[in-house]
């Protein structure tokens, strides 16, 4: 199975993770160690997010905190 040329998957790295969530970098690395965000995948020594992977957590965390209300 082929992918098409123009569809690529686009992946974050933790700083433009940190930046497209508008929180510091040390706090998304803190939410990650908790077992709490959005998954990453490990390139070697660095972690990557996938662009569609941080948007479905956003919408998952919002819905979750929207029941407690």
């Amino acid at each position: 199975m082929t992918r098409p040329e123009n569809a690529s998957v686009e992946a974050l790295t933790i700083e433009e993770a940190a930046e497209a969530l508008r929180v510091s970098q040390r706090h998304l690395h803190k939410i990650l160690a908790d077992d709490n965000g959005p998954p990453v995948v490990r390139l070697g020594r660095r972690k990557i997010i996938r662009r569609e992977a941080l948007h479905q957590w956003l919408l998952n965390q919002e819905a979750s905190h929207a029941t407690r209300r």
